[in-house]
């Protein structure tokens, strides 16, 4: 099997590591720009974060080479998707039920979870923190002003920030003592103010745009060290948060939505069992009922977290598995 790739969705596709190892059994990427056709008689697997090369597949289809297309980037469901039916197979992220439904893309059409980025994961389960030893009750590191998220879930994470956040006084107050430490005080009571929305259960550190302002290390880091992760929808219910949160060992909280429950989606393999909230409004409360939860009995937060680790962990076998059945029966036949 060929992994074949875009130069620029390399470049740019923040799972590749989940895509090549965890999915791909540990294939090397091919630079499509640079690849020599025809290269030989296996599976191609097409991955495109952008424009997808309907001339590429075609090449490929016309020398009766197997063509998997890996779609990724499609959040609003608004992509070319001309090239689908060249295709022995489309995996893709970005759940619609009414493309996963159309008759003629129902055999070939498989959905795929984001992911986590590469450089938060992989991580050894066995190695997680259990809650008990972990830092924060929960944290939330991420674009909040994002103006396109889905139904304006950000803008309601933000007012429920805003009902939850210190007074003037106390930011103010932990604004001096920081600035004691920066040489550039303007440029620093900028940052400030866009960040220093955060209360004593959840930690929260606001960025300026979409995966800017947080070091893979850092966000890693907070992550691992949280017992709980907000998911509040970017641009798609599907957030790559999600996928971060759980390879780090948080509990996800998320609002319910379609991908979550459908079996041809996130619910393929079962029923996630991380909390589902109706709104962000419950999130204060929430984490008010699971602080008090902890303190009387620990073990059973505790059991919630194993439960989404060894969740994770089945969903990320039994997805690669599928896919693997899925080429086998597109690989060509040995003499």
């Amino acid at each position: 099997m060929n992994l074949i790739a875009s130069a620029s969705s390399l470049n740019s596709t923040l799972e590749t590591w989940f895509i090549q190892h965890q999915l791909f059994n540990g294939n090397p990427y091919r630079i499509k720009e640079n690849l020599q056709l025809p290269f030989n008689n296996a599976v191609y697997a097409y991955l495109e974060l952008f424009e997808i090369d309907v001339n590429f597949i075609q090449q490929l289809v016309n020398k009766n080479h197997p063509v998997v297309l890996i779609h990724l980037g499609d959040e609003f469901g608004k992509k070319n998707k001309s090239a689908y039916p060249l295709c022995n197979l489309i995996l893709r992220s970005y759940f619609f039920s009414d493309l996963f439904s159309q008759p003629d893309l129902k055999d070939q059409l498989l959905w795929i979870p984001n992911g986590f980025r590469t450089g938060v994961g992989p991580r050894l389960a066995g190695h997680l923190l259990p809650a008990p030893q972990r830092t924060h009750l929960a944290s939330f590191m991420g674009w909040i002003h994002n103006p396109d998220s889905f139904q304006g879930e950000r803008d309601s994470f933000l007012r429920m920030l805003k009902t939850i956040r210190k007074s003037k006084n106390q930011r103010f107050w932990i604004f001096e003592q920081w600035l004691n430490k920066h040489r550039h005080p303007s440029r620093e009571r900028h940052v400030f103010s866009q960040m220093a929305l955060d209360s004593k259960d959840l930690y929260l550190l606001s960025t300026s745009g979409f995966g800017g302002g947080n070091q893979v290390g850092l966000y890693s880091a907070i992550l691992e060290n949280s017992i709980f992760a907000p998911c509040p929808a970017g641009n798609s219910p599907e957030t790559i948060r999600l996928y971060d949160a759980l390879e780090c060992g948080c509990i996800p909280i998320s609002l319910s939505h379609e991908f979550i429950h459908s079996p041809l989606a996130l619910g393929r393999f079962g029923t996630p069992p991380f909390p589902l909230l109706a709104s962000w409004d419950e999130l204060p409360s929430f984490l008010m009922t699971q602080k008090q939860r902890f303190r009387e009995d620990p073990d059973a937060v505790k059991a919630l977290q194993a439960k989404c680790i060894a969740w994770w962990s089945h969903y990320k076998r039994e997805m690669a598995a599928l896919i693997h059945a899925k080429f086998s029966t597109l690989m060509p036949k040995q003499n």
